[in-house]
C-alpha cells in the first residue's frame, strides 16, 4: 500500500500538492492500484498514511473542511527530499553533541 501511495502522489502531482485521505484513495483508484475502497481498505489507508508521516515520507501540511465531516480533515503532502550536504551537517551536529 505504501508504494501505491507514493506512486499516486508522484504520478499525479509530484511534490507540492496536498491531499486528504479521500483524495489519496481516489488517486489510488485512478492509477489502478485498487478497484474500489471498502471500509477495511480505507482503514488500512489511514494507518498507512499515519505510518508514512511517522517515517517522514509524508507531511501533514494543514487541515481542510469537508462537507459532511464534523472535524477538519488532515492534508498530506510528499516530504521534499533533503540533499546530502544537509544530511551530513545534521549528522555532524548530532554527533558533536553526543560526544561532549
Amino acid at each position: 500500500m505504501r508504494q501505491a501511495v507514493v506512486q499516486a502522489f508522484q504520478s499525479a502531482t509530484g511534490l507540492g500538492q496536498a491531499w486528504t485521505s479521500a483524495e489519496v484513495a481516489q488517486a489510488l483508484i485512478a492509477v489502478g492500484w485498487v478497484l474500489s475502497l471498502g471500509r477495511s481498505e480505507r482503514e488500512m489507508l489511514r494507518h498507512t498514511l499515519g505510518n508514512m508521516v511517522a517515517a517522514g515520507e509524508l507531511t501533514r501540511v494543514g487541515t481542510k473542511r469537508v462537507p459532511g465531516v464534523k472535524r477538519p480533515v488532515p492534508l498530506y503532502a510528499m516530504t521534499a527530499p533533503c540533499d546530502q550536504a544537509e544530511q551530513a551537517q545534521a549528522l555532524a551536529l548530532v554527533l558533536g553533541v553526543w560526544t561532549r
